[in-house]
Order: structure tokens, then C-alpha cells, then sequence
């Protein structure tokens, strides 16, 4: 019998590690910062390739980046790879 597999992911703790993001993060005021997480929440409780994921446009050549926008003033700039975490590379205000 023929199962359709569906992929999840989990939320981590800290869904912005890099330097660079971490940093503008920070910046944020709560409300920047809570739209991203929220935007991040959605996509990790999606399944892979439906829901919020359909909102990604491709970023650049580098395999897996990709560019989410989060309201009409910020921009997250995501690495998606198949079985890992996303993972968020840069935000940049539109």
C-alpha cells in the first residue's frame, strides 16, 4: 500500500543563529519581531512544499536561498534544505 509522506518540522528554540541576522533581529522592535516569528512558525508547522512554503520566491544562485516577505516593509532571507531546520540568513527592510 502506497503512503503519501508528509514532512514537518519543528520550531528550535532559536530560529535566528547567524551573526549578521541575529543582529538586525535584535534591532527590531517586538512588533518587526514578532511578525518574522510568526511568518518562521507557519512555516515549520507547514508540510514541505504547501501552505506557507508556496510563499517563497527564489534568492539569488546559491542552492536553497530563498526570500520570504514578512508585511510590506521587511524581507527574510531564508536557507531551506530538504531534512533540515530553516534557517534565517539576513533580514533586510524593503
Amino acid at each position: 500500500m502506497d503512503s503519501e509522506q508528509t514532512t514537518y518540522r519543528t520550531v528550535p528554540s532559536r530560529p535566528v543563529q547567524l551573526p549578521r541576522a541575529l543582529a538586525v533581529f535584535n534591532a527590531l522592535n517586538p512588533d518587526e519581531q514578532g511578525r518574522i516569528l510568526e511568518q518562521y512558525e507557519r512555516l515549520t508547522r507547514a508540510p514541505v512544499g504547501q501552505g506557507a512554503w508556496k510563499a517563497f520566491q527564489p534568492f539569488g544562485k546559491a542552492p536553497g536561498l530563498k526570500l520570504l516577505r514578512v508585511g510590506d516593509d521587511l524581507n527574510v532571507i531564508f536557507r531551506l534544505i530538504e531534512g533540515r531546520q530553516p534557517e534565517v540568513v539576513d533580514i533586510v527592510w524593503a
